[in-house]
This record gives C-alpha cells, sequence and structure tokens, in this order.
C-alpha cells in the first residue's frame, strides 16, 4: 500500500469513529512517506475526531506555519473552542474567513464562539450566513456533511426548530456512521429543547465513539441539570475536543 492509500484508510476508520486504528494507519504512512504536511492534516483531524484537542491543536499550528489554509484554521478554532477557549477559537475563524470568505463553517463556527462569549446579537447574523452558504452548495446537488450539518444546526440556532429537525434527518440518511452525525442530531434536539432526542441521539454517538467533551459544549447548557444525560458522560471532563 501506498502512503495515500494509507492515508485514505486514516480517514475512513477516522470517519466510523474507530480512532485506535486511524492512527496506526497515519503511522504506517508515516513509515513510508516520512515528514509530510499532508500526513500531519490527516493526524490532526484524526486526533480532532477523537477527542484530542490539545494534540490537535499543536498538530493545526505546525501545518499552518508549513502552509497557512483556511481550513486549518477553522480546525483549529474547533480545537479552541472545545476547550473553552471561545475567543481565540473565534480569532481562528475570522481568520479563516479572511483566507475564504465564502467558507460558510467557519461561519457557523464563528457564530457558535460568539454566542459562547454571550454575544447572541453578534452570532445571529452569522448562523444566516452560515444557512444561506451551506443551502446554496445543496442547491446544486453537492450533498456534502459539513454542508448539510451547517445547515441543520444553523436552522436550530436560528429558531427554525421543525426545519431543524428535517435537516438533522437528512445528516443521518445521507451519513449513517459518522460520530458526528449522531452529534448534530443531539445538538439540534438540544438547542430546540428536544431533551429526550438529545439524550438518545448522545447516546448514539457516544456508543460511536464521539468525544465525551463535545457534549460539554455551550449548545447543551440545558442539559447540564438532566440527572439522564450526565449519566451518559463520564465524570465531568475536561474540555480537550471538536
Amino acid at each position: 500500500p501506498s502512503a495515500a492509500v494509507l492515508r485514505s484508510l486514516a480517514m475512513a476508520r477516522s470517519a466510523r469513529g474507530d480512532h485506535a486504528a486511524a492512527r496506526a494507519a497515519i503511522a504506517e504512512a508515516r513509515a513510508l512517506a516520512g515528514p509530510s504536511l499532508w500526513l500531519t492534516y490527516s493526524e490532526a483531524e484524526s486526533e480532532m475526531y477523537a477527542g484530542n484537542h490539545v494534540v490537535a491543536e499543536r498538530l493545526y499550528r505546525a501545518a499552518i506555519m508549513e502552509r497557512e489554509s483556511a481550513h486549518d484554521h477553522s480546525n483549529l478554532g474547533n480545537c479552541l473552542y472545545y476547550q473553552g477557549r471561545f475567543a481565540e477559537a473565534g480569532a481562528s475563524y475570522r481568520r479563516s474567513l479572511e483566507l475564504a470568505p465564502n467558507d460558510f463553517v467557519a461561519m457557523r463556527n464563528l457564530g457558535d464562539a460568539l454566542q459562547a462569549q454571550g454575544d447572541r446579537d453578534g452570532a445571529r447574523p452569522w448562523y444566516e450566513k452560515g444557512l444561506a452558504g451551506a443551502e446554496a452548495v445543496l442547491a446544486h446537488g453537492l450533498r456534502s456533511r459539513q454542508a448539510l450539518e451547517t445547515r441543520a444546526v444553523c436552522l436550530a440556532q436560528l429558531g427554525r426548530r421543525e426545519d431543524a429537525a428535517r435537516a438533522a434527518d437528512e445528516v443521518l440518511r445521507a451519513n449513517p456512521y459518522h460520530p458526528a452525525s449522531f452529534y448534530t442530531a443531539a445538538l439540534v434536539a438540544a438547542v430546540s429543547g428536544d431533551r429526550a432526542s438529545a439524550r438518545a441521539w448522545t447516546r448514539r454517538a457516544l456508543e460511536a465513539n464521539a468525544p465525551a467533551a463535545w457534549f460539554e459544549s455551550p449548545e447543551f447548557a440545558m442539559m447540564a441539570g438532566d440527572a439522564e444525560f450526565r449519566a451518559l458522560l463520564p465524570p465531568r471532563t475536561t474540555a480537550t475536543g471538536r
């Protein structure tokens, strides 16, 4: 196998929540290829989805030092966000948008960072822009996971609960095995006030090896006092991952 094939295998394993096997494939790829910026990207993304956001932050910063990209700044922001460093996350998302002004994922993420800092009025326009950007992509028949997830989350944050629920269903149909699909469904339910569904999808996400730290994020604040929800999670996690 080539390093490129092993890298693809690692990403496929990561998308199924098999984080240990993803790391093994990346290590094998490195043994073949040696130092590689593309493998650094892959390792960073794999660790981000495993919830190791401190490690992923270090890897994304190393990648940015070699070659700055909007995608890396956006994912670096995610790592900071799940460590509770919301202002720093917002700065990373803004840098991503400077490099790629139409990045609808960064728009949604910037809305999250602003809202986490208590700026709901500032967050709303970014959710609206993120929704418009995602819908423009979907209107062209490109059913990207990022566009589907962004649409669902933005609809929920804008208070369009029924539309958000339908959009979350589409996320699940399009990517029925990805831990982030179950997380999105749980987040949409939590933001919409549907505690039962939030618990059910959180359980499913954790079974698929989604990081527990994802469910400590501000979007799940209304679930903090829910004993059944708290029982799904390990003892209070330190925020190490998005």
